[in-house]
């Protein structure tokens, strides 16, 4: 394990688990969590990764203890800005089984993906309230984290 906390410059520094702080407008913060890398064949692999959202806020930065437990909430594919962009870096790690984080199940066009995998293609009988699987801007994670944790900011 690298040691914490780091600035990655690359997704090969990063590993499912790790997670880092999001400042928020009321200045409480919330958690990003790296959940999947990007596989080879992906769009810029070594630049984007799965990010997850999780259910948690806090006055302080985030700890493995505090955030411990807590599911995601939004799940994209971001690049490696999405952690740095703000000045923030990986504070830690927390096994994502510990929590019961895998990637989500969504719908990419007329696909059906497991975070990263391409599970079958999409029947809308089936597959109607998926979420959409998509690439975030560096700032969208932390406006999404702010969107869905603090409904009054």
């Amino acid at each position: 394990m690298p040691p914490y906390p780091h600035v990655p410059k690359s997704t090969k520094s990063l590993r499912p688990g790790e997670f880092w702080p999001i400042l928020l407008p009321s200045g409480r913060f919330a958690c990003g969590r790296v959940v999947e890398l990007s596989p080879p064949d992906g769009v810029s692999p070594s630049r984007s990764f799965l990010a997850g959202v999780i259910d948690w806020t806090g006055a302080e930065r985030p700890t493995g203890e505090a955030i411990a437990g807590r599911p995601c909430v939004y799940q994209t594919v971001v690049h490696i800005k999405a952690i740095t962009h703000r000045g923030e870096k990986i504070v830690g790690y927390r096994s994502l089984e510990a929590d019961g984080i895998e990637p989500w199940r969504m719908v990419d066009g007329d696909e059906v993906r497991l975070g990263f995998k391409r599970v079958r293609r999409f029947d809308p009988r089936k597959d109607r309230g998926l979420p959409s699987f998509g690439y975030a801007g560096y700032d969208f994670v932390d406006a999404k984290a702010a969107y869905v944790l603090e409904k009054t900011a």
